[in-house]
Formats: structure tokens, sequence, C-alpha cells
């Protein structure tokens, strides 16, 4: 399925909600540490960077996100306070997206929204 990308902490306080987000962990990882099914996206030789947030509106959590970043093609976001950019963002502007895919979030995203 084929989404559009919106800034979803606009699309939030659009709603009169307050748009917060929650860091759960951002961190340097190899292709080994990668779900087995992801690490065929990837080469050995790439350096990955992974930030995994928690989006709310008010105190609900709305949206769950995990990315896998080549830190060779955005060096310095594995530096940026994650708590006051858009991950989504960011990464658009730096490196733009030509597609995006919508997916089901798995058991470990529907446990971390407490689905």
């Amino acid at each position: 399925m084929r989404g559009e990308i919106r800034n979803i902490a606009d699309d939030i306080r659009q709603t009169g909600k307050e748009y917060h987000v929650k860091v759960i962990h951002k961190k340097h990882c190899d292709l080994l540490g990668l779900p087995s099914e992801i690490q065929p996206l990837f080469q050995a030789q790439q350096k990955l960077f992974q930030p995994e947030v928690i989006r709310y509106a008010d105190t609900n959590p709305i949206q769950y996100e995990k990315h896998w970043v080549d830190a060779n093609l955005v060096p310095e976001f594995s530096q940026q306070d994650l708590n006051h950019i858009n991950t989504s963002n960011y990464l658009i502007k730096n490196v733009p997206l030509k597609e995006t895919t919508l997916s089901k979030p798995n058991s470990q995203a529907m446990r971390l929204l407490s689905c």
C-alpha cells in the first residue's frame, strides 16, 4: 500500500492534541544485529544507526517508528536530538525518498504501543 509522507507532529497538533515523542533507544548496529528478513537489504560494509521511537497524541501512543539508517549517507543523523526533530522529516530532507510503503505493526510494536 502506498502512502503520502506527512508530518505526524503537525497532524496531531491540528487535532488540538499535544504531540510528544519517547525515544526508546538510539544505537549503532551491524548487519548481524538486524532481523534476518531485513539483512539482505543491506551490505556488510554499511554502518547502520537504529533509532526507535513512539509518538504520542496527548498521552495516547499512536505511532511506533524503527529505522535502520545508513550512517554513511547521513553521518550527522546519530547526533540529532530525536525528542526535538521528526526522524522521518530529517531523513527525507537529507536523503529524499523515492517511494514508501505502509505496513501493519509487528508484535513487538504492538507490545510497545500497549495494544
